[in-house]
C-alpha cells in the first residue's frame, strides 16, 4: 500500500512511477533514523547518544543498501518497529 501510496502521487505529479515509490521509502528510511534518534534521546537522555545511535542505524549496510535500492516490505517494518519502541518506552 505504501508503494502504490508513491504510485498515486506520482501520477498527480506526472512522474515516474518507480522513482516515487523509492522516494517514498527512502523517507520511510530517514524516517526509521529519525526514530531511532529519540528513541536513544527518551532511554539515555543524552544527545550525543541519540546522534551515534542514528548515525551507527544509519549506516548499517544492509538498511542503507535496502533503503536506497528500491521499494522494500523491510524498510517500512523496521520504520514501524522502531516508532512501535518509541511509543512503547514512552508509555
Amino acid at each position: 500500500m505504501l508503494a502504490g501510496l508513491g504510485a498515486g502521487i506520482a501520477k498527480i505529479v506526472g512522474a515516474n512511477d518507480l522513482d516515487a515509490m523509492r522516494i517514498a521509502f527512502f523517507l520511510l528510511a530517514w524516517a526509521a533514523v529519525l526514530g531511532v534518534y529519540l528513541l536513544a534521546l527518551r532511554l539515555w537522555g543524552s544527545v550525543l547518544a541519540a546522534v551515534v545511535s542514528a548515525v551507527a542505524f544509519a549506516s548499517l549496510r544492509g538498511f542503507a543498501t535496502e533503503a536506497l535500492g528500491g521499494p522494500d516490505v523491510k524498510t517500512a517494518g523496521v520504520t514501524f518497529s522502531v516508532f512501535g519502541m518509541l511509543l512503547l518506552v514512552a508509555r
